[in-house]
């Protein structure tokens, strides 16, 4: 930035959401931390999610990867709504997240009423690309304020990969973003169909394969590291591999099928924190054997309160996972949370 623009900023005569004030600082040789996800009961910005962020960054997390969701009535609708957390949160949040020294990824995601983002499929294709084009250019700018490193442009919109608007997308966005722009395509699959890798600077990919039950440690890195392998393969050779977003629910029975967050609805689901930290602790040896540059667990929540042992969700706070991590990230073995 030219030192006059830079004095702009700082002197608030141009619009806070179209200044960098300062670059994003060179990222570590690998990336590791979590999704972190707003909550109604603690707000972005709020004391509760501050001391939410404190407890994340303890964990020897170096990165953090801002989740919010845009919104639209189904699948096959039109319009779409911005984030229920507004411009000021978000972008206190991010600012926040650096100040404490870590990496930041700011990551727009569409949640139809019903179903998931990989089920959308407008009825209006263009249209639907104009109302998204203009939420994710307000977010993008919203990060740029930040001085975040990376801007997601979409996330698991399978039924879209191949659509030529993303081309143009892409480009509004450099206009608006100067940090490290990706994708996260869903599973292998979406690594595979999306076709705009060469426009973008990092690939990426959300990924919860099933897993062996009853795990033995060493299966599931191995069974890890045999899918980060393929993702590489799959991924320009030129490119970053970042998985953003893996992990898995602390319910009884779920190693088969860790993706599945309906199926937490149902009754007589059981706690099983113990698994989780299985998952999690093979999901960080195997981003270590293979070079993985980039890993966010999903999902730590803005509540501090969050999670606990007798949580079936995808919430790590409050189970043996912390721990675990925390060893592994920081070297501080203490003992870990038992849940009996």
């Amino acid at each position: 930035m030219k030192p006059v623009a830079a004095l702009l900023c700082l002197l608030a005569l141009v619009p806070v959401t179209g200044c960098r004030l300062l670059p994003p600082a060179a990222p570590p040789t690998s990336l590791h931390g979590f999704a972190f996800l707003p909550g109604a009961s603690a707000p972005l910005g709020s004391d509760r999610a501050r001391r939410a962020l404190l407890r994340l960054r303890a964990t020897g997390a170096n990165s953090l990867c801002l989740v919010v969701f845009l919104r639209q009535d189904g699948p096959r609708a039109v319009a779409l709504r911005p984030p229920r957390s507004g411009a000021r949160q978000i972008l206190a949040t991010l600012r926040a997240a650096r100040a404490l020294g870590l990496h930041t990824v700011l990551k727009p995601q569409v949640l139809p009423r019903t179903g998931w983002a990989g089920v959308i499929a407008p009825r209006d294709r263009g249209r639907w690309f104009r109302h998204y084009r203009a939420q994710l250019v307000r977010l993008a700018r919203l990060a740029e304020a930040a001085g975040a490193d990376a801007f997601v442009v979409g996330t698991e919109l399978r039924r879209l990969a191949d659509a030529p608007e993303w081309g143009g997308l892409i480009t509004a966005l450099r206009r608006h973003f100067h940090g490290r722009l990706t994708y996260a395509a869903h599973g292998l699959e979406g690594l595979a169909a999306f076709r705009w890798w060469h426009r973008l600077d990092v690939v990426s990919l959300t990924l919860y394969p099933p897993l062996p039950a009853d795990p033995d440690p060493e299966r599931l890195r191995q069974v890890l590291v045999h899918r980060l392998h393929v993702a590489r393969a799959l991924a320009p050779a030129d490119k970053p591999l970042w998985v953003l977003e893996a992990g898995i629910p602390s319910a009884r029975g779920w190693e088969r099928r860790p993706w599945d967050w309906s199926g937490l609805r149902a009754a007589g689901v059981v706690p099983d924190p113990a698994l989780q930290a299985r998952v999690l602790e093979a999901w960080v040896r195997a981003q270590r054997a293979t070079a993985l540059d980039g890993l966010w667990l999903w999902a730590w929540y803005s509540d501090p309160e969050a999670g606990g042992c007798r949580d079936t969700g995808y919430a790590i706070q409050g189970k043996p996972a912390v721990d675990r991590l925390r060893c592994h990230w920081r070297g501080d073995c203490r003992e870990e949370i038992r849940c009996t």
